[in-house]
């Protein structure tokens, strides 16, 4: 009997992991128009905690990389697309994960982009819902270029921000390596 359940108790740990682990639930595009440049899907990554499905993530750029550095630091066009795939996150969540995933890419001083995280922070308010869909779009003339379900809402014109945002993915240490990887893909 001990044996049975044990067999049984692997099978259902198994099938809850490959559920986990599954390619994203989004249906990312293939490609992005930006007002010069098309940019291609290079790689995407779902985020998940406690097998739960919080985002799926695009990286989005001009020609494929896999150089995470090259891709921080450029100064041309490339964007991040996240969709939130569950109706688990509440704007309190997101503002603590935000600040986290900041602090981490930043070795713990954010003092050089405080006043941009914060207006990066008020675009999660006041409400998050499932199937919402983000778009941070950097090109060099503008900055980032937020757009949340089609429409534009907030642009944060620094190059530093930049490099930091992208970093929370693929730096040093991002929240994830398996989604680093993933979007790497190019």
């Amino acid at each position: 009997m001990s044996l049975s359940l044990k067999m049984i108790s692997h099978i259902i740990i198994t099938v809850l992991l490959s559920t986990n682990i599954a390619t994203s639930w989004a249906d990312l595009p293939p490609s992005l128009e930006t007002p010069n440049v098309t940019l291609h899907l290079n790689g995407e990554a779902t985020r998940s905690k406690f097998f739960i499905q919080i985002y799926d993530l695009g990286l989005y750029l001009p020609t494929p990389n896999t150089n995470p550095t090259d891709i921080i630091k450029a100064n041309s066009p490339m964007a991040l697309i996240l969709e939130i795939t569950t109706d688990k996150v509440t704007p309190e969540k997101m503002k603590s994960a935000i600040i986290e995933s900041f602090s981490d890419a930043t070795n713990g001083d954010t003092s050089d982009i405080q006043p941009e995280l914060d207006k990066f922070i008020k675009i999660f308010e006041p409400n998050i819902t499932k199937g919402d869909v983000y778009k941070f779009i950097f090109t060099p003339e503008t900055g980032i270029s937020i757009v949340k379900n089609g429409k534009t809402d907030n642009i944060i014109n620094s190059f530093k921000f930049k490099e930091v945002l992208f970093s929370i993915w693929l730096g040093e240490n991002p929240v994830s390596n398996s989604m680093k990887n993933k979007l790497l893909k190019g």
